[in-house]
């Protein structure tokens, strides 16, 4: 085998061939397993005489990089050995001691275990002499054998590999020595003078050492030096592979100047580079230098340090190193606002190149993007959910040149400016909230468009001096010829709590809208309109609810009247004294309620889980009371929910008779709201709700679309889910519909996360609502889910069609499950 090549054709003579040293004789003394090796690459080729026959190697060219990659402390088995199979064990891992042999003496050489050592782990001289192998897999063969075996005599050969012709040996030989820098110390002077060759394959063989996993070389500041340098090498690969390394080295090393230099660096290049590889690097680079992981940092790390000064450090460390680098930031950005600008390193400077940089690494990664049709949602990447945050310090640094984008002439520049404020999300932003705000308004529709989406993160300065800019700015959004401008305005109004009940004409201009013939707009005018007692009071604007009553009570049907603004007008109707002291108003809602429509007692007791004060009304109580013995199950357990949540309704003497009446009343409120819902089907009978089985017709026909259904990142339950262990849905097939088999499974899996007892704690109902934000932090009470916040509310129609089918709703036609 020393040649690297066998002539043998069939069995040799005393079970072994001619080219195989012979074995010496087996010693007594036992070898321990941990002497075991494995062999990779290569099959061994078993002989016809399998008795106590050794293995004959085939030295191909396969075989000699299958001989080099052997390592020790690993098994020497081929994986498609048959287990314990006596022709593909090495013999000096026998578990078996023999009988009567003493323990392993270390000291004394074994002759079977050398023999063993001899065949399969080649010398240095002959690892070493296949890496200048005509064959590029017997080079990279030997690479990863000197990368995990070598010493400083291995240092050369890997150096010399880092301008190997072929890119497998490349990266093989960079790879191998990162191993033995970091595990061993060995071959950094080569690695540096690699990065300083005159060869641009050598520098780029040198930049794959720090590709990834280097952590342990980031103490060699000397390295890493050369490659800031080399974010201005003449070759864009080298420019790019430097980006991608030094992010990780930012992270990895706590020294402030040498991170203040990575940033500098960063920023600079964004205004001169122009290649869109290495652009792309430099955006995303500096992406992953300003995105830390805050919900964790500041929910586990920091808030498990014992003493409070410990705590209080922490925070306040971090929070430096963020307005450290908002003031570069804010600085590119004024820099980038200024054609004229120069930052004195480079004639081919370019601020509009710097502008475009720095926005797009402060707003855009390709991985926070789920799906391309929806490029305004971000995603989580793992466990880090929250893009970019900059605290009330760094935040008023950035927000004078926020500002300034926002009025840019550019409609792409000041839509990305809105985007931007996304990194000074919940601080105090005078200035550069109403400026967003403005933007609702803006002549391009796209630009509009975005400030819709945005508009509710960054809320209006409504005290002292900056309030009389709010008032004056939302009038002006009332009065716009622009739809979706009004509504923000009327969402934003309806949202401030009172504190602009002492507006006249801001009053006046709500009421306005109110009255107008437009429903969703009349909707959104008055949940304003009831923060202002002056228009409860006002004839005009309470003539809307009380029309829209009188329109519900002629229809045959509420679903006449559109849904938003009848249940604007009833809240009105019932928590304003205007109209709920009326007597009209009074007899137009008990001709509302006698119609005992489903549909409009759902909608009332709707009304009541959203505002208390409704209960204070005797008409709700008396509908209460009828609904808890309603026929329509769905609406009886609504009623039963709506009491165990209001325990005070059940000492009103009609309500407690209809509990009394309703044969799963008393255990309905007997059950803790928070007991486990995985109940098991008991007899039949007066059987609990825990017990009776949900509709499996409903189910599918109604319940399985919404599951289906995609959101706004583009996802859908089915497709998470998929892989999920409790709740597990299968995805839809790629051709045809769901078998029946497979809706079987989907229906028994919902059935595992819904609580019949008690259906809004229901997990499918309750993770839906819930977001991200606290998943994985310890000691919260608060229910997170990793697919992120689906529906807005209790309202949303995905919510309400799944609650109805928890509550008992059934289909007229039915399959049985």
């Amino acid at each position: 085998m020393g040649s690297g090549s066998c002539h043998c054709r069939g069995p040799a003579a005393n079970g072994r061939c001619s080219s195989t040293p012979a074995r010496p004789k087996r010693s007594s003394k036992p070898v321990t397993a941990s002497t075991r090796w494995r062999l990779r690459g290569t099959r061994p080729v078993t002989h016809a005489s399998r008795g106590a026959s050794g293995t004959c190697f085939r030295a191909s060219r396969a075989s000699a990089a299958g001989l080099i990659l052997c390592s020790p402390t690993r098994t020497f088995a081929h994986p498609s050995a048959k287990p314990n199979s006596r022709s593909w064990r090495c013999r000096s891992t026998t578990k078996a001691q023999a009988p009567g042999a003493g323990a392993w003496n270390r000291r004394r050489p074994n002759p079977t275990l050398l023999w063993t050592c001899g065949a399969v782990f080649p010398p240095f001289s002959r690892i070493s002499a296949k890496c200048g192998h005509p064959e590029a897999l017997i080079r990279r063969a030997a690479m990863e054998a000197l990368g995990r075996t070598g010493g400083e005599r291995a240092v050369p050969a890997l150096a010399r590999g880092l301008s190997d012709p072929q890119k497998i040996v490349q990266y093989s030989a960079a790879w191998g020595l990162r191993q033995l820098a970091g595990r061993k110390g060995l071959g950094i002077d080569s690695i540096s003078a690699a990065l300083s060759s005159q060869d641009d394959r050598t520098r780029w063989g040198a930049t794959r050492v720090f590709a990834t996993h280097f952590s342990y070389l980031s103490g060699h500041l000397e390295l890493a030096r050369k490659l800031v340098e080399m974010m201005r090498d003449p070759s864009p690969v080298l420019r790019m592979q430097a980006c991608k390394a030094l992010w990780q080295w930012w992270y990895w090393n706590a020294d402030t100047s040498f991170r203040d230099r990575v940033e500098d660096t960063f920023l600079e290049r964004m205004a001169v580079e122009r290649d869109p590889w290495v652009r792309r690097n430099l955006t995303e680079g500096f992406y992953n230098i300003c995105d830390e992981n805050v919900r964790y940092l500041y929910n586990n790390w920091i808030a498990l340090l014992a003493r409070p000064e410990d705590r209080e450090r922490a925070t306040r460390g971090h929070q430096a190193s963020g307005t450290a680098q908002a003031r570069k930031i804010a600085r590119a950005l004024e820099q980038g606002l200024d054609p004229a600008s120069r930052n004195g390193t480079s004639s081919r400077y370019d601020a509009r190149l710097l502008l475009d940089g720095v926005l797009t690494s402060l707003t855009q990664f390709h991985l926070r993007h789920s799906d391309p049709a929806h490029p305004e949602v971000f995603a989580r990447i793992g466990n880090d959910i929250e893009t970019i945050k900059f605290y009330p310090e760094a935040a008023a640094l950035l927000e004078p040149a926020l500002v300034k984008l926002v009025h840019h002439s550019s409609p792409a520049v000041r839509e990305r400016a809105i985007q931007a404020g996304a990194i000074v999300r919940d601080n105090s932003l005078p200035l550069y909230a109403p400026a967003v705000a403005r933007l609702l308004v803006d002549p391009e529709p796209k630009v509009r468009e975005t400030a819709f989406r945005f508009y509710k993160t960054f809320p209006l300065p409504l005290e002292g001096e900056d309030r009389r800019v709010t008032v004056a700015l939302l009038s002006d959004l009332l009065r716009s010829s622009y739809r979706t401008a009004r509504l923000a305005a009327l969402d934003l109004v309806a949202s401030s709590r009172g504190k602009l009940a002492q507006e006249i004409s801001l009053a006046e201009t709500v009421k306005a809208l109110a009255v107008q013939e437009e429903a969703e707009l009349s909707s959104a005018a008055l949940r304003a309109a009831m923060t202002f007692p002056s228009l409860m009071q006002d004839s005009e604007t309470l003539s809307v609810p009380l029309r829209t009553l009188q329109n519900a009570v002629q229809k045959a049907s509420s679903a006449q009247v559109p849904e938003n603004l009848l249940a604007i007008s009833l809240e009105i109707a019932f928590t304003q004294t205007a109209l709920s002291q009326n007597p009209q108003v009074a007899d137009l809602l008990d001709q509302f309620i006698a119609r005992r429509d489903t549909s409009r007692w759902t909608l009332l007791l709707e009304l009541a889980e959203r505002n208390r004060a409704v209960l204070g009304s005797l008409q709700m109580l008396s509908l209460v009371s009828d609904a808890v013995v309603s026929p329509d199950e769905s609406l009886a357990r609504r009623a039963r929910d709506l009491v165990r949540k209001n325990p005070s309704l059940a000492r009103n003497p009609g309500i407690a008779a209809a509990l009394a009446e309703s044969v799963e009343g008393e255990a309905a409120l007997s059950r803790p709201s928070d007991k486990a819902t995985y109940a098991i089907p008991g007899p039949k009978g007066n059987a609990s709700p825990a017990t009776v089985p949900l509709d499996y017709g409903f189910f599918v026909q109604r319940v399985m679309p919404v599951l289906g259904a995609k959101g706004p990142d583009g996802a859908a339950c089915v497709y998470c889910h998929a892989t999920h262990t409790i709740f597990r849905l299968n995805p839809p097939p790629k051709q045809g519909d769901y078998s029946e088999a497979q809706l079987r499974e989907n229906y028994r899996s919902a059935l595992k996360v819904v609580d019949p007892d008690n259906p809004e704690n229901s997990l499918i109902l309750r993770k839906p609502l819930s977001t991200a934000e606290v998943e994985g932090t310890l000691g919260t009470g608060t229910l997170a889910h990793g697919g992120g916040q689906r529906w807005n509310g209790a309202d949303h129609p995905a919510y309400k069609t799944i609650l109805d089918w928890i509550r008992g709703a059934k289909l007229t036609s039915n399959r049985e499950p």
